[in-house]
Order: C-alpha cells, then sequence, then structure tokens
C-alpha cells in the first residue's frame, strides 16, 4: 500500500505542478526546468533506483547475514552520494546554457537527498516497517507543491523551482532524521560478494530505465541545441502528463496482478502460471488500451480548460504520437515484463531497450534538427515500437503468455465504440463540463461495449450469479 500510495502522489504532483508551471513560466524557462527535471531523472535512476529495488527484493531474505547486507548498503549508498556531483556535472557540460552553477548545485541536492530518501522508505518497507511513512509521503507532496508554486510567485524562475523541489526533498530527510529513522553513511567499499547480489537482484530492469532516461535526455539536448529550450518543454509537458497518469494505473495493475501469476506458478505448475498471466494481460489491456485513445481523444478539450495558450497547439499534435509511444512503452514495461518476471529472466529486455534507446536517438539525429518537438515524438516512438517488437520475441520464445485473441478483439471492438461516440465532441465541448461529459461518455461507451461482448465472460459470470442466488433463495 505504501508503494502505490507514493507512486499516486509523485504522479498527481508531477501533473499538477507542469500544468500550473506551463502557465506561470515563460515556454522557455518551462523548457529549462523540464530539462533540469530529466537530469535528475536519470541522475536518482542511474544511482538509486537499483539500491532501492534490490533492498526491496533482497533485504527480505534470511536473517543470517543481514548485518553484512546492511554494511553493504551503507557503503553503496555513500559511494550513489559521491557519484552525483559528477553525473550533475555532465549535465553542464553538455548544455551549459541551461544549467548554470546554481543550477548545478540544485540538481545535485535534489538528487541525493531524493535518492536517500526513496532508498530510506525501501528499507521500512521491506522491514515492514512502514506505519508511519505516511507522514512522509503526504508532506512531502505538499511541500513540494507548495516550495515550487511560491518559488515561481517570488520570481526566482526555473533555477529557483528547482531549488524548491530539492528543498521539499531535504525536507523529507529531515523527517526521518527527527523520527529516527535515519540511514547512516559509511565511508569504504562494500563487500564484493554482497554487492554483486544487489546488483544481480535489481540491476537489469533498473539499467534499462536508466538507459531510457539517457536517451530521452540526449534528445533533450539535441533539441534545445538546435530549437531552443521551448521546443523541449512542449514535448516534455504532453509525454509527463499520459506517462504519470497511464505509469500509475499500470503500476496498480502490476501489483495487484502479478503476486496472482507468481503464486500459481509456484503452487501449481508452470501451465498454472501461464494461463493466470495471460488472463493479467488481457484485464491489464482492457485497463489501459481506452486510457490511451481517451487521452487523445479528448486532448484539445483538456488543453483548452488546462493549459496556457502557448501550449495548446502543439499539445494536440503531439497527443497522437505520445499516445502512441506509451502503447509501446506501457505495454514493455506492465505487460510484457510480467512473463519475464515470473521466469526470472529479466535480463533479456535489457538488450531490447538498448537497442531501443540506439535507434531513437538515431531517428532523433534526423528528425529532430528538422521537426522540433514532432521530431522527437517520432524518435522516441520509432524506439520504444522497436524495442515491443524485441521484447514480444523475447517473451514468447522464455516464456510464452498473452491474451486470448477473442479478448483482445473485444477490446478493440469497444475501443473503436469509444473512438465513434467521442470523435465528433472532440471540437464540440468546452470547459469543465465539456470534458467531464467526455469522459464520462467515453468511459460509458466503453464499459458497455465490453460488457455487451461478454469480455472474459463477465455478463456470462454475471447471470451466473444472479442464477445461484435464485436457486438459493
Amino acid at each position: 500500500m505504501t508503494r502505490f500510495l507514493i507512486s499516486i502522489s509523485n504522479s498527481a504532483v508531477s501533473a499538477i505542478l507542469m500544468v500550473a508551471l506551463s502557465w506561470m513560466l515563460p515556454p522557455s524557462a518551462f523548457g529549462e526546468l523540464t530539462y533540469a527535471r530529466g537530469v535528475v531523472l536519470f541522475g536518482a535512476t542511474s544511482l538509486f533506483d537499483w539500491l532501492s529495488l534490490s533492498i526491496i527484493r533482497y533485504w527480505v531474505g534470511e536473517t543470517e547475514g543481514r548485518e553484512n547486507r546492511r554494511v553493504t548498503l551503507e557503503a553503496s549508498m555513500a559511494g550513489a552520494v559521491m557519484l552525483v556531483p559528477p553525473l550533475s556535472f555532465l549535465a553542464y557540460a553538455l548544455a551549459p546554457a541551461q544549467v548554470s552553477g546554481p543550477m548545478l548545485l540544485a540538481i545535485a541536492v535534489h538528487v541525493a537527498a531524493l535518492g536517500y530518501v526513496e532508498s530510506r522508505v525501501a528499507i521500512a518497507r521491506s522491514t515492514c516497517d512502514d506505519r508511519d511513512l505516511g507522514m512522509l509521503i503526504l508532506p512531502r507532496a505538499a511541500a513540494t507543491l507548495l516550495f515550487a508554486l511560491g518559488a515561481v510567485w517570488a520570481g526566482a524562475g526555473a533555477v529557483g523551482v528547482v531549488g524548491a523541489l530539492a528543498a521539499a526533498q531535504c525536507a523529507g530527510v529531515a523527517y526521518l532524521v527527527l523520527a529516527r529513522r535515519p540511514f547512516h553513511l559509511r565511508a569504504g567499499f562494500p563487500e564484493p560478494a554482497q554487492a554483486a547480489r544487489f546488483l544481480r537482484f535489481g540491476g537489469a530492469s533498473v539499467l534499462a530505465d536508466a538507459a531510457l532516461s539517457g536517451g530521452a535526455l540526449a534528445l533533450a539536448t539535441l533539441a534545445i541545441g538546435t530549437h531552443g529550450a521551448s521546443v523541449y518543454g512542449a514535448y516534455a509537458l504532453a509525454n509527463e502528463l499520459l506517462t504519470r497518469t497511464v505509469g500509475a494505473a499500470g503500476f496498480a495493475l502490476e501489483l495487484a496482478l502479478l503476486p496472482l501469476a507468481l503464486t500459481a506458478l509456484v503452487e501449481q505448475g508452470r501451465e498454472a502460471g501461464r494461463t493466470t498471466l495471460s488472463t493479467n494481460i488481457g484485464f491489464s489491456i482492457a485497463v489501459l488500451a481506452p486510457m490511451l485513445l481517451g487521452f487523445y481523444l479528448v486532448a484539445p478539450a483538456f488543453a483548452r480548460l488546462a493549459l496556457s495558450p502557448d501550449q495548446r497547439d502543439m499539445f494536440v499534435q503531439l497527443s497522437g504520437w505520445v499516445a502512441l509511444q506509451c502503447v509501446f512503452t506501457a505495454g514493455r514495461q506492465f505487460i510484457l515484463n510480467q512473463p519475464l518476471f515470473a521466469a526470472e529472466r529479466t535480463a533479456p529486455a535489457l538488450w531490447c531497450v538498448l537497442a531501443g534507446v540506439v535507434a531513437s536517438v538515431a531517428a532523433g539525429v534526423v528528425l529532430v534538427p528538422t521537426h522540433g518537438a514532432l521530431g522527437i515524438a517520432w524518435a522516441q516512438t520509432s524506439g520504444a515500437g522497436l524495442t515491443f517488437a524485441l521484447q514480444a520475441l523475447v517473451v514468447w520464445r522464455v516464456f510464452p503468455a498473452g491474451p486470448p485473441w477473442r479478448s483482445l478483439a473485444r477490446i478493440g471492438a469497444a475501443c473503436a465504440t469509444m473512438a465513434l461516440v467521442l470523435w465528433p465532441l472532440r471540437q464540440e465541448l468546452h470547459g469543465v463540463t465539456g470534458l467531464a461529459a467526455m469522459v464520462a461518455l467515453g468511459a460509458a461507451a466503453y464499459g458497455v461495449a465490453l460488457w455487451a461482448l461478454d469480455f472474459q465472460g463477465l455478463r456470462k459470470q454475471k447471470g451466473l450469479r444472479a442464477l445461484k442466488l435464485r436457486t438459493q433463495a
């Protein structure tokens, strides 16, 4: 529950901030801010995410040797903190016009504090000691919003916003210290055998995420160098809003469904695990597909309501490509990764991601100088599509599990029904009521269509339950 709460709060804060700051900052300053956030994401993923993931997977092991693991954690954390300054300086070397000295300092503090807090939260969760972490997560989210918006109102610009975000993370560190739940940093080197285990438990999937954020940062640097920061800001706004929303939903599905498949695999065997995975994948597609299609269909109404005039037209142009990109990325992360996790074969996914990153950067070198923000979207979509195709082939060879074709056909028909209902209304409805009406109509059309088509036996199961109740009566 704590992990889901963290995901929801981070996604909500990020989406609200992006919309608010798109109004409050000039396009160039907004682009500088999104670039700095990209640097922070790359730094936190590269230096700390593998540590958090390995804590969750490995810390809960047998009690024997736990002290050695703690020593390794403390030394690894210290090493990660020490690597923050050189990694942050790399951003200055790549884009000195966007990363000034104060911005460099703010980025470094933000990365170090964020990594420390998230790793400490991972330890609390893995030791079942997360009872009071809600007092950290929710106030930290509120502090992030208030500090960032306050920095803009004070006229501090993009540097002030990044500094305010760093201050919110430092407040989280202060809470851990005051609550007597600090995580001490240990000088020296971790024990090699223990460090190798941490990398094995958290290595492949986090390296894949680091490669993706690094490729995105390379495209951002290219776009800023050729067209200016405002062009990258337009793409980052559309991408952030959709990926945060879909990411929170996909993460919730993964938390709910993946344990069912693992349990079936362990207790009933490989065939039962494959059957459960197929059902899970079909259900995940049924939830994520209408979200992505709905984003594209309601993008004009949302842009008219929530975005500044400088951002609206480009947001609508990018919405379709960003939605397609998220089809591939969400499909890889929340659908194709499940069979690989079940088979404990996550390493092949890393090579698929690396191939997609190389393809996207290569496409960006050609497309971004000519087409700007659309070039970024095209390059990212091509790389994500290649990654998805390669990983689908890997899954088919390692642990073939996919949704039944009938389920896919019913989802496609329900999505088509939703599109037919909403397409004529894209340019007609305005304001909060118009956007709410589109969302409600789309959800109703999709839900009724799925029920009428008896997706995964929903209508039949309901009829059987009603018959059983009448029989018992």
